[in-house]
């Protein structure tokens, strides 16, 4: 019974966190957010991927 509470609470906090992203994705009006852009900024922050032939001395 304790398990099935645990489940039942841990499912209530997801469902919250994703309906706060929900909204403020909504609420975001297209600020110019993309999956291109969002991808373009890890890659920044990451550096290049390894094998793809970039020195990976010239990250700063």
């Amino acid at each position: 019974m304790q398990e099935q509470a645990s489940v039942l609470a841990r499912r209530a906090k997801k469902r919250a966190a994703f309906h706060t992203v929900r909204s403020a994705v909504a609420d975001d009006g297209g600020g110019g957010v993309s999956t291109d852009s969002i991808v373009a900024d890890l890659d920044a922050i990451r550096g290049p991927w390894p094998g793809d032939g970039s020195d990976s001395s010239a990250r700063g």
